[in-house]
């Protein structure tokens, strides 16, 4: 985000440090982020750096690095973490200089001097709402899950293409998670492998469907691994990486030879104590030149492509049984 430094009068350093501690605190507030001041901005967009007035802040109002860190401990609770750089427009050691503000999120609400909790939405900066100000003071409360997913080829059997999905969890804060779950939902026609994996330390369930948006896949089954430090000694540490001591979840996948080009669906949704659900979808597609699958996370830039190639293979599929 890229915080536009002219205005159409003089601004003395205390304009400026208040204006900079609303946006400070409201990236703290959400999920961090970068400011740069000295940016000439249209529509929320960086056009250029602004040679005429960016330059006046650090050298001619006194708005240095130091300065702005002290400035946001005395008008900021509790004090924020952050790092502020200059960055020079030559090498002389006068030059005058940018200031690159690094924020990162907060671990609870943070109030200014006004007594006010600001938040950030789009390019604005907005007070917060008493329920999302009780949502961040809990961020501490609930472990940060991530999830890394990796897929191995483990054999092939008659028309079917056997695959070992590996998961791993960690925390990216600085709490720990002793309660918790993964699902992982496949969208047909995959399949778990029932007979071995992780299936045998895991919660089996029959699903309806897989949403996708406004759409549901037919068909679709799903299976729930936990996690339980008080029973089983296992817990999601920040930092280390909790991969259910190493056994994967096999699934079945349709030989590549059945239909071309196929691309199938996998979600995997993680569960903890305080904090809300978050879902991942995967696509798994054949790996050209060979005859194998790639597993790949979806975003929101490919999401319609790979549901609409779903499904393609779906209604192949469903062809190529009949």
């Amino acid at each position: 985000m890229f915080y536009d430094a002219v205005r159409k009068r003089p601004r003395q350093r205390d304009d400026v440090l208040n204006a900079l501690t609303k946006d400070v605190m409201a990236f703290l507030n959400s999920a961090g982020g970068t400011i740069i001041y000295g940016v000439v901005e249209k529509g929320s967009c960086a056009q250029e750096l602004d040679t005429n007035h960016a330059f006046e802040l650090g050298e001619k109002n006194g708005v240095t690095p130091e300065k702005v860190v002290d400035w946001l401990r005395n008008h900021v609770q509790p004090p924020p973490t952050v790092d502020v750089y200059r960055v020079p427009e030559t090498d002389a050691a006068e030059s005058p200089y940018y200031l690159v503000i690094e924020i990162p999120q907060g671990q609870t609400a943070h109030q200014a001097k006004d007594r006010r909790f600001y938040k950030r939405i789009g390019a604005t900066v907005q007070p917060m709402e008493q329920f999302e100000v009780i949502d961040v003071m809990n961020r501490t409360r609930a472990a940060a899950l991530r999830l890394k997913v990796e897929m191995r080829h483990r054999q092939t059997r008659n028309e079917w293409s056997g695959q070992s999905l590996y998961i791993a969890i960690t925390s990216a804060n600085f709490v720990a998670s002793e309660y918790g779950a993964v699902k992982l939902t496949l969208a047909y026609p995959l399949e778990f492998d029932t007979r071995s994996g992780l299936y045998i330390r895991s919660h089996y369930e029959s699903a309806t469907g897989l949403s996708l948006g406004e759409e549901y896949t037919p068909h679709a089954s799903s299976i729930t691994a936990r996690w339980a430090g008080a029973y089983d000694g296992s817990v999601v540490f920040p930092g280390d990486w909790f991969d259910f001591y190493g056994v994967p979840c096999y699934i079945r996948i349709p030989k590549p030879t059945l239909i071309p080009n196929p691309v199938y669906l996998l979600q995997i949704e993680l569960f903890t104590i305080n904090a809300l659900s978050h879902k991942h979808l995967y696509s798994i597609q054949q790996e050209p030149p060979d005859t194998g699958f790639q597993l790949c996370e979806v975003g929101a830039s490919n999401r319609d492509e790979m549901i609409w190639k779903f499904w393609a293979t779906y209604h192949s599929y469903q062809k190529d049984q009949r």
